[in-house]
């Protein structure tokens, strides 16, 4: 009778344990020896982007037991289809959700990727969390270079940074403003806004 108590404890502890399991926290580095273009000839008039050899890197908190180099298996990232790319390996996979295109030029493609990763491997004993992923591809001649880093949980999207052209609008349009104001003040007795 107390051996089946026991073993009925055990196997709730057990259960509510398993149950309550944490999310993962922390990061890790992802990259790529290189990457290919699908044939196009810059970033710009790319429409599928393949790392070569991606793998994680370096991980920190829960992302520590990550081995080093340990590969990457995905089928590139279709600029068409940015919601679908995933990948996986030995310790987790990684689905996006959302996304935003940070920059996109001739020699630089900068996505936000809103997803979840699910652990596996050394980092199994995690949930399934809310993740984000920053990846960074540039060309520079025929080389092109992946990196990213994968967060749990997921970031909040960097602040857009306005472009050269905007400021320069905003400055020229202050700079009108300032000579109106000084012209004005001989005719009128003061600019005041």
């Amino acid at each position: 009778m107390v051996k089946k108590i026991l073993a009925g404890l055990f196997g709730v502890l057990l259960s509510s344990s398993l149950a309550f399991a944490t999310p993962i926290t922390g990061s890790a580095s992802v990259g790529a020896a290189s990457a290919t273009l699908n044939g196009a000839s810059n970033l710009l008039t790319a429409t599928l982007i393949t790392p070569e050899s991606e793998f994680l890197g370096k991980g920190l908190v829960d992302y520590s037991p990550i081995v080093p180099f340990t590969l990457i298996s995905n089928s590139g990232l279709n600029l068409a289809d940015i919601a679908g790319y995933s990948w996986a390996s030995a310790d987790g996979s990684w689905v996006t959700s959302s996304f935003s295109i940070l920059t996109h030029t001739a020699s630089n493609l900068d996505l936000f990727l809103i997803g979840s990763f699910t652990p596996t491997g050394v980092l199994g004993g995690f949930d399934a969390s809310g993740a984000s992923e920053h990846i960074s591809i540039n060309q520079t001649g025929d080389s092109v270079s992946w990196a990213a880093t994968l967060n749990s949980p997921a970031l909040a999207p960097p602040a857009a940074v306005p472009e050269p052209g905007t400021m320069m609008l905003l400055g020229a349009g202050l700079f009108g403003l300032a000579i109106f104001c000084k012209r004005g003040k001989s005719l009128t007795t003061s600019c005041s806004a």
